[in-house]
């Protein structure tokens, strides 16, 4: 049987691990379901995760993959919350234009 996830669902999956994790980093984070070009993405600058809730339903996520995925982004706000806005910038264009650290940010983020 294929698992349907909701705005609500998502919502309620991501109040979870605000409280099981970092609660006071993420009590002011929020998350959005309405990114149509990736799965998901954490925002450095607005501080907020977005996922694309039509992927994860079209790939047919379980709640496990969809967990995994709202905890990675929230790591992902962790680092950034480290880092001065000039240094965010600079960040986001290594991000941008090197593979080697876009997989070493990633990696980072999975270890969080």
């Amino acid at each position: 049987m294929k698992t349907m996830f909701s705005k609500e669902d998502i919502e309620k999956i991501f109040c979870k691990i605000r409280e099981k994790s970092y609660k006071e980093l993420s009590f002011s984070i929020k998350v959005y379901t309405n990114v149509k070009w990736t799965i998901g993405y954490s925002s450095p600058f607005s501080g907020n995760v977005h996922v694309g809730l039509s992927s994860i339903n079209k790939n047919s996520f379980s709640e496990k993959s969809v967990i995994g995925l709202l905890a990675h982004e929230l790591a992902h706000q962790i680092s950034y919350r480290k880092r001065s806005f000039i240094k965010k910038w600079l960040f986001l264009w290594n991000y941008y234009f090197s593979t080697n650290k876009r997989r070493a940010v990633e990696k980072e983020a999975d270890e969080i």
